[in-house]
């Protein structure tokens, strides 16, 4: 065994209801959340000169969780 637990073992000893794979794509999604605010709040900030917004951020799930959890898409766009 490796040095720390598997995600299973996590959610068992958390009594997670979720399971480990519910675990695991509650993390993708906050991952993706954490991505999309530094690319609104760093990589495409607004001019200190405006305030408006250059860029629209967002997530897009491009295909059925069926076909593959790893259905986001972060998609920015010029307004």
């Amino acid at each position: 065994k490796g040095r720390f637990p598997s995600i299973f073992t996590v959610v068992k000893d958390l009594g997670l209801a979720c399971g480990g794979k519910g675990l695991g794509r509650a993390c993708q999604r906050l991952i993706d959340f954490g991505r999309c605010e530094y690319m609104r709040n760093d990589l495409f900030a607004p001019d200190s000169s405006s305030d408006d917004k250059c860029f629209n951020v967002s997530i897009l799930h491009y295909v059925s969780r069926d076909v593959t959890p790893q259905n986001a898409l972060l998609l920015a766009s010029r307004n």
